[in-house]
């Protein structure tokens, strides 16, 4: 499947979802792992279908179990609170800097939500207690905690990723050279903002980074260096 949709847009958002489930794999299933929005995309439909509810509604369902009070689609208070994520034809500010979300009226399942370091903290605390906080109701069932973290193995390649999830990488991880070695560790990062997320199983530790380097244009430099330093950094800080 291509990494995102690369064909001239459809007129509506109904024509682009179908669209997207035509499109044929560009490689034969479990022959390479190869990182694509377009399954998100997928995903957020099925979610929506399943629950019978929008995909906004459906989130906040779960955000509202898991007591993540910031984080949501569409922000309409507060905006001052929000950096802006890129600037195209205007500054998108509230909007997701991402043309295929975008264009799926903000709320796609691969780009449009927006949270803070506290809310997002929250989530990777979930995640690394199982599906549950103390005090809280269960989010996720433990079995539901390790497809999300760990490892899909095939034959055919050499994979670290886990569902939506990537392990710490052969070549190169924001999370520095400090963490546990895989599988201990997860997390993800979006290279046009420099934004960074990464979690530590075996010593309960999170890093959240959220930044907005795709702000007033894309930068040039790659924030991985940067990313890997800042990492290494808080670790030292916390003895290790």
């Amino acid at each position: 499947m291509q990494t995102t949709y690369n064909t001239t847009y459809p007129k509506t958002p109904v024509e682009l979802i179908k669209a997207i489930n035509n499109l044929k794999l560009d490689y034969a299933i479990e022959a390479k792992s190869l990182f694509s929005e377009l399954g998100p995309v997928v995903l957020g439909q099925v979610i929506s279908k399943v629950t019978k509810l929008s995909l906004p509604d459906a989130f906040f369902q779960v955000l509202t179990i898991a007591g993540m009070r910031d984080t949501v689609f569409r922000p309409t208070t507060d905006k001052y609170k929000i950096a802006p994520s890129g600037y195209t034809e205007h500054i998108a500010w509230g909007t997701p800097y991402n043309k295929l979300a975008h264009f799926l009226n903000d709320t796609a399942g691969n780009a449009g939500i927006f949270s803070t370091v506290s809310d997002v903290t929250t989530y990777m605390q979930i995640l690394l207690n199982k599906g549950q906080l103390p005090g809280y109701s269960r989010v996720w069932t433990e079995d539901t905690i390790g497809k999300f973290l760990n490892v899909t193995k095939y034959a055919k390649f050499n994979n670290t990723r886990a569902l939506g999830w990537d392990t710490i990488p052969s070549t190169g991880c924001p999370c520095g050279k400090k963490f546990s070695p895989s599988p201990n560790s997860f997390g993800l990062s979006d290279p046009p903002s420099g934004s960074y997320i990464w979690s530590d199983k075996k010593r309960n530790v999170t890093i959240v980074l959220l930044a907005n380097g795709a702000f007033p244009a894309k930068s040039a430099s790659d924030p991985l260096p940067y990313q890997a330093e800042i990492s290494d950094a808080i670790m030292t800080a916390l003895g290790y």
